[in-house]
Parts: structure tokens; sequence; C-alpha cells
């Protein structure tokens, strides 16, 4: 299971499994390997002797695997991944229509937990601006605001350590007001 970084463009192998070396966490840039037939047609792919074909990982062979099938992972449109499959014996058309319809099924279950994530932050972000509302509409105690902004703000943040400075009244000067961490 390969998933697109989103910045840098590459797949990066989330998990596999049945090789004596893991391949978790390998990168493989946008051009290179068979995921470049996939990204040019948003195809399923298919090759059952990768010994002739160059784009194939060195990895493969090496641990006795003779065809792969790939599948890409399309979500809302956009390619967020790949589903590949390897043996040592032949796979068929029919496998290969039922790996595309897995990876079908992993990209939508994949974009919904990713919005899902998405979801649950912003409400707990909203959920510290309205503690932090609370506070300073609550209290005539500047010291007890800022300590609610200084927990908010390490809680959602995940600081170690976060401090306000306050302007003097000349505005030239900042002054130490509270910190945390």
């Amino acid at each position: 299971l390969e998933l697109i970084d989103p910045l840098s463009g590459e797949a990066i192998v989330a998990y596999s499994y049945g090789f004596e070396n893991s391949l978790d966490g390998l990168q493989i840039p946008t051009n290179e390997g068979l995921n470049s037939y996939i990204r040019a047609s948003n195809q399923p792919y298919l090759d059952n002797n990768i010994a002739e074909n160059p784009m194939v990982l060195d990895i493969l062979p090496d641990n006795g695997c003779t065809a792969v099938a790939g599948a890409p992972m399309m979500a809302e449109g956009e390619l967020i991944g790949f589903l590949w499959i390897g043996r040592r014996s032949e796979i068929f058309e029919g496998e290969l229509r039922l790996l595309a319809a897995m990876a079908d099924i992993a990209a939508s279950s994949i974009r919904r937990m990713s919005l899902h994530e998405l979801t649950t932050r912003r409400l707990n972000h909203l959920i510290s601006l309205r503690k932090i509302d609370t506070s300073i509409n609550n209290n005539k105690d500047l010291k007890v605001s800022l300590k609610v902004l200084l927990d908010q703000t390490c809680t959602q943040l995940q600081a170690d350590a976060a401090d306000v400075l306050l302007c003097s009244g000349s505005m030239e000067i900042l002054n130490y007001e509270i910190g945390q961490g």
C-alpha cells in the first residue's frame, strides 16, 4: 500500500506484507518504478514477467516475485496512492479487477478518515477558541485569561512552552507577563 505525499508527490510505502525485507517507508519518486505506468493512465497495471521490465524495483525479483499487479487509489478524482500485489505465479485479469475494486474501497476509506481527522482538528480548535473567549469575558484578572490562552495554545499547537509578552506603555519594550513549559 503506497500513499502519495501531497508535498513531494512521491509514493511512500505505508504498509507491506509478505517479503523478508519490509518495504515500509520506501520512497518512490514520481517518475520511477511501475507507478509511472499507473500515473500515466490512471488504470490498473499487470505484468506477469517482471524480470524483463527495467522499471521494476530491484527488491521484488530478489524476493522471488515474478508477477505484479497494481491499481490506482482514486478519491474524488485525485490519485492518493497505489495498491500492489506481487507473487511467484501468474496473476489473472479477474484478480486485477478485484484488486482495482479493493483499491477503490481503500481510497474511499482513506479519504473519509482524512476528512474525519480534519473535522476533529477543526472542532478542537473552535472549542479552544471558545474557552479562551469565555475566559476573557468572565474574568477581570488578566493573568487568569492569559493562563487559559497559554493552556489552549500549547494543547492545540502541541507546543512544549509558550510565553506572553506585553507591550509597555511606550510600545517600545516587551515585558514578560506569563509563561508555561
